[in-house]
C-alpha cells in the first residue's frame, strides 16, 4: 500500500484535479481504516460526475465507520440525486435508516439488494412473491432462505410468525442448518435445491420485516427459540467436560 500512495501522489502531482486518483487514495486509507485521510480523498470527488458518483457511497460508509449516521444519509441522498438508479446507494442507505430506527423506510429501501452488483441470484421468480399478508390464510407458501447462515438464524422467527397466520409454510435453508432447525419451526422445511411441491407465493426470508410491517417495538422477541437437540448437547458435554 505505501507503494500504491506514492504512485497515486505522483499522480496528484501532475493533476490536482484528477478525481480518479483521490478516488483510489480515499480506498486506500479506508482499506487501512484511516478514515479521515480516507474522506479526503472522498471529498475532492464529492461533485464529480455521475460516472463518479460512487465516491459519494464511499463517503457514506466512512462516515459511517466514524458514526455519523446523519451525515451518511446525506452521502447517500446525494449519489442518488446524481444516479437514481443507483441501487447500492439504496441499499446503504437502508442499512442507515434500520440503524436508526426507521423501519418502515429501512425495509422498502433494502429491496434494492436485489439489484446491486453483487447480488446473489432471485430463487424462485417463476412462483408468485407474495406481497401482501392479507387474505393468506390457508395458502402454501415457500419463503427461502438468502444470504448468510446467521440471516438464516436471526430472521427465522418471522417464518414462525408466518405459520401462525394460518399460513402453510415451506422453509428452505442452507443444509447446514437443518439439524439445528430439526423439530423446532413448526414449518415443513427443505435445503436448496429440493422440490419444496405446489407452491401459492414465494417470499425471500429478508422480505418478512416489511410484509409484517415490524417496528422497534415489534420486533419478535422470544427468548430461546431455537434450542440446541438433546444429542448434541450430550455429545459437546462429553467432549468438553
Amino acid at each position: 500500500m505505501p507503494d500504491a500512495l506514492a504512485v497515486l501522489d505522483q499522480a496528484l502531482a501532475l493533476d490536482g484535479a484528477y478525481a480518479q486518483a483521490w478516488l483510489a487514495r480515499g480506498n486506500v486509507f479506508r482499506a487501512k481504516d484511516q478514515f479521515p485521510d480516507a474522506l479526503e480523498g472522498y471529498e475532492r470527488v464529492r461533485c464529480a460526475a455521475a460516472r463518479l458518483c460512487g465516491s459519494l457511497g464511499n463517503i457514506g460508509v466512512c462516515l459511517q465507520d466514524m458514526g455519523k449516521y446523519g451525515e451518511r444519509l446525506e452521502a447517500y441522498d446525494q449519489a442518488i440525486s446524481i444516479q437514481p438508479d443507483y441501487a447500492r446507494a439504496w441499499m446503504n442507505k437502508s442499512t442507515v435508516e434500520l440503524l436508526l430506527g426507521d423501519f418502515s423506510s429501512g425495509w422498502a429501501h433494502y429491496e434494492c439488494r436485489w439489484r446491486t452488483d453483487s447480488a446473489e441470484v432471485y430463487r424462485h421468480d417463476g412462483i408468485p412473491t407474495l406481497t401482501d399478508l392479507r387474505r393468506v390464510a390457508g395458502e402454501r407458501i415457500l419463503a427461502w432462505s438468502e444470504q448468510g447462515l446467521g440471516d438464516t438464524i436471526q430472521f427465522n422467527r418471522y417464518v414462525r410468525m408466518l405459520a401462525e397466520a394460518g399460513v402453510e409454510v415451506v422453509f428452505e435453508v442452507q443444509a447446514a442448518l437443518r439439524g439445528l432447525f430439526a423439530g423446532q419451526m413448526g414449518t415443513a422445511m427443505i435445503s436448496m435445491g429440493e422440490d419444496p411441491g405446489r407452491i401459492d407465493f414465494q417470499t425471500p426470508l429478508l422480505n418478512l420485516p416489511r410484509l409484517f410491517g415490524t417496528t422497534e417495538s415489534s420486533v419478535p422477541g422470544e427468548t430461546l427459540y431455537l434450542k440446541a437437540q438433546p444429542d448434541v448437547i450430550a455429545h459437546w458435554r462429553q467432549r468438553l467436560l
